[in-house]
This record gives C-alpha cells, structure tokens and sequence, in this order.
C-alpha cells in the first residue's frame, strides 16, 4: 500500500519504478506494494535504469551512497527522500 505521506512522490516512484523495468503491473493500484524489490529482481542494470528514471522525473541526483536494493527498494524511504530534494 502506498505510503499516506508523500502519496504523491510515492506513486510517481510507482509509475518510474515499472517503466524502468518494463513490468506489467499497474503503478496506479492502490495495493501497489511498498516492498519494491519484492516485486521484481533489481539486478545492477535495472538499479541503474530505475536511479536514471527518477533523475529525470524528478529534476534531482540521487547520491551514490544510495545506490543500493535495500533503500531503492524501500518505497517509504525512498519517497521520503526523494520529497526532501524537490
């Protein structure tokens, strides 16, 4: 479920998260889970295609120390971020 703070953020993460690696789910589902790396395996590739999505979408850089499945993978924590930087 997507996280009540940030809803917003949250639910474009959503929508760049299965653009990036081309899933067929519906971004817009409100069951969407907040475990994203339960969703789909993020190899190093896909991480990167996901970091590059939410550049663009967002207009920011995400810090490299973010660079890793447990926090790009945390739906919460990653909206959270991403609401402080824009």
């Amino acid at each position: 479920m997507i996280p009540v703070e940030n809803a917003d953020v949250a639910r474009r993460i959503c929508r760049v998260f299965v653009r990036s690696l081309e899933l067929n789910l519906d971004p817009d589902d409100p069951s969407f889970p907040v475990d994203l790396g339960s969703v789909a395996g993020m190899d190093s590739l896909a991480m990167i295609e996901f970091v590059a999505g939410l550049e663009e979408e967002f207009h920011f850089e995400i810090e490299p120390d973010r660079f890793n499945i447990e926090f790009l993978g945390d739906l919460q924590a990653l909206s959270e971020y991403v609401a402080e930087h824009i």
